[in-house]
């Protein structure tokens, strides 16, 4: 199930607020800002997975599951 949701995530866009400022990837984030973000482009990351985008459903092994950046899979 996992696999398919990263493949395949429930919706393609979600947005968070940030509470306090911050900086994201050296840019300044401030407070209230509504930042938009896509699972979909997220979890097909080449940075993130071997073989992006291949249906591999044994890469959530745990052997294999630690080599997942923490925040690559963030399906909802």
């Amino acid at each position: 199930i996992v696999e398919a949701m990263r493949l395949r995530p429930a919706v393609w866009v979600l947005t968070r607020r940030a509470v306090v400022e911050t900086e994201l990837g050296g840019y300044r984030i401030p407070a209230g800002a509504d930042i938009i973000y896509s699972p979909y482009a997220i979890q097909r990351d080449p940075k993130s997975y071997d073989g992006n985008l291949e249906f591999d459903p044994d890469r959530w092994l745990p052997e294999r599951a630690a080599n997942v950046p923490k925040h690559a899979m963030k399906p909802f």
